[in-house]
């Protein structure tokens, strides 16, 4: 109920808005979380995959480490990556509806963010240099 309650002064609408960017951010952190898990999984069943199903492997359940088949735990691995796939779509989505209330919350109430122009829209940021790709922290052989 207390979301539905309009704020009124500019103390309340400040802390309605930090409020609302500290849960998007904690919603980012927990996709990228839900993420990395995803892509570790996919690693093991890459990994399971060219090996034959009757082959130990160990498998960390609860705090134990248990000693299993490729066979009983490859599908189990495939089932938690499609559960993990599902949940990070569906909190992408919350992500996006949250930007959105976001916006439209701002929009409503005229904040603008430090660094923001008078139109509302983000100063241009610095060009990057036209350094060579080494400089910008890649690293290439050059052999």
């Amino acid at each position: 109920m207390a979301q539905n309650k309009e704020p009124k002064s500019e103390q309340e609408i400040l802390q309605s808005f930090q409020t609302q960017r500290n849960e998007l951010r904690s919603l980012a952190a927990k996709i990228e979380e839900l993420s990395s898990d995803a892509n570790e999984h996919g690693l093991v069943l890459k990994t399971l995959e060219p090996m034959e199903k009757d082959r130990k492997c160990f498998r960390l359940i609860g705090g134990v480490l248990v000693e299993r088949t490729v066979a009983d735990v490859a599908p189990a691995v495939k089932t938690n990556k499609d559960q993990l796939d599902l949940l990070v779509s569906r909190l992408r989505s919350q992500f996006e509806e949250k930007q959105q209330d976001i916006l439209k919350f701002q929009e409503k109430h005229k904040i603008r963010m430090r660094g923001e122009a008078q139109d509302g829209k983000q100063q241009k940021p610095a060009e990057p240099s036209n350094a060579p790709a080494a400089a910008q922290g890649v690293l290439v052989s050059k052999t």
